[in-house]
């Protein structure tokens, strides 16, 4: 059902995010120093895009590498200060202290942290704890359990160890495993970077329970690059079309609707259907059942023009008010049409149910369907 978000989105648009990076910097990662170096510097890019398309949103960074002792780099940083993170800030030598990095770094850290921040925690390692003497694993799990419940979300990006035994020791949940070699070490950084793009936009969008998904949500758009709307849309091809939310009265002045005239040919004041090189269905102004009836015929729609490609946007999740929760259900028989993409959020809400209708389930979409048919 549609629920008033709009409060609790304004208040997620104004906060700061903390971007806490903790770099294993011990000997064994000479081998790939060149792609860490890199791949950190493209990590930094990826918050400064975040930044620069959702302003809303300030952006800090905290940077340390480990190795024996920790060396902060940055901390709480502004994005917008931050400069390149070069050779004489990294070098690699001695033992693999992360524990001692870890509660050091991330008692720091929630000094600075106001009530209604996010905080995304990162580390990357490549080999096992050995030389802590500060912290051990039980410490640092109750500081990370503690954090958790402040909203905290922990990533642990490992090689050459088993990565969820070695996180689950300090209650990590979200954990990728790498291979420590150049090409392995590429992969990893552009896989985080993608994971890390499509957690700002939940951040943005006002999701809950952000501690979840973190690399699974990017794995399905990675297995599938075609079905996953993307995060952003600048330019389309010839055969794409911008899918967005509007309101009853067509007035398209914000969000994806806004675009949608400034770059693909939404007409003002029309409320539904194609329009130029998108396609609106209405959100606001109107009933559950409206806008259920509206995303019914999108869906005809697309099926009656299988040389277009359709780019959904998360409509009606921002100002409009809807959980993804709910939205997402309204696109059930869109779910495995090979010319409409959904939004990530979408697809990991279907996908669900996909699991729920196996079991033979009566789910949510269900009662909704019957209830609907029944008027």
């Amino acid at each position: 059902m549609k629920t008033d978000v709009t409060t609790k989105n304004t208040e997620d648009k104004n906060l700061t995010i903390h971007n806490v990076i903790i770099l294993d910097a011990s000997g064994s990662m000479s081998d790939i120093y060149e792609q860490a170096l890199a791949g950190v510097n493209e990590t930094i890019n990826t918050i400064r895009r975040a930044k620069a398309d959702m302003p809303e949103q300030d952006q800090a960074l905290s940077l340390a590498s480990f190795a024996d002792g920790l060396r902060i780099v940055y901390n709480g940083t502004a994005i917008e200060r931050v400069g390149e993170f070069g050779r004489t800030d990294y070098s690699t030598q001695g033992s693999t202290a992360l524990y001692d990095a870890m509660g050091e770094m991330l008692t720091s850290e929630r000094r600075s942290v106001k009530q209604g921040d996010k905080v995304l925690v990162t580390i990357i390692t490549d080999g096992y704890e050995n030389s802590s003497r500060k912290w051990d694993a039980e410490s640092i799990r109750q500081l990370v359990d503690e954090l958790r419940k402040d909203d905290w979300v922990f990533t642990y990006i490992g090689a050459n160890q088993d990565v969820e035994e070695a996180a689950s020791t300090i209650g990590v949940q979200n954990t990728y495993q790498f291979e420590a070699t150049v090409e392995g070490t590429i992969e990893m950084f552009e896989r985080e970077g993608r994971a890390r793009r499509n957690w700002n936009e939940r951040v943005y969008r006002g999701e809950e329970d952000l501690d979840t998904g973190y690399f699974e949500e990017d794995a399905e758009a990675a297995a599938a690059p075609d079905r996953v709307t993307p995060a952003r849309i600048d330019s389309l091809r010839p055969n794409e079309i911008f899918v967005f939310g509007s309101n009853i009265a067509g007035q398209h002045t914000g969000g994806a609707a806004q675009t949608a005239v400034q770059r693909f040919g939404a007409r003002m004041g029309q409320a539904n259907g194609p329009q130029g090189q998108s396609y609106a269905i209405p959100t606001v102004g109107c009933s559950n059942n409206e806008t259920y009836c509206h995303v019914q015929e999108f869906i005809q729609y697309a099926l009656k023009h299988p040389e277009l490609h359709f780019l959904v946007t998360p409509i009606g999740c921002g100002n409009g008010g809807w959980d993804p929760q709910d939205m997402a259900r309204f696109f059930l028989w869109a779910r495995d049409m090979q010319n409409i993409s959904l939004p990530i959020s979408f697809r990991r809400v279907l996908n669900g149910m996909r699991k729920d209708t196996s079991k033979k389930k009566t789910t949510w979409w269900e009662r909704f369907k019957k209830s609907w048919q029944g008027k």
